[in-house]
């Protein structure tokens, strides 16, 4: 089990649970949160994002994409989506994973 803040990650099981209710995620949204919770403040590029993306969708993510996508999750696990603390920019370079 993988944590980010009061949001727990069940891998085994591809669960999602935030303060013990579990989180319908697509698999997109689902692979990014995994690879935030897998690197817990440190800096994940947004090539690096992509690429993880590109994997599973099986075709190129554009910019905007990927803005829509960190939007969702953050609609989903974000106590305060406008202000995040798990998913934070790191303007012009990525994100980073807060705890």
């Amino acid at each position: 089990v993988l944590a980010l803040g009061d949001v727990e990650i069940d891998a085994s099981a591809a669960v999602v649970r935030k303060g013990g209710t579990e989180v319908a995620l697509s698999a997109l949204e689902y692979r990014l949160l995994l690879l935030f919770a897998q690197n817990p403040e440190k800096l994940v590029t947004r090539e690096a994002v992509r690429n993880a993306i590109w994997d599973s969708a099986g075709e190129y993510v554009s910019d905007n994409t990927l803005n829509v996508y960190i939007k969702r999750l953050r609609d989903k696990v974000e106590t305060d989506p406008s202000h995040p603390r798990l998913i934070q920019t790191v303007r012009g370079l990525g994100y980073k994973a807060g705890a």
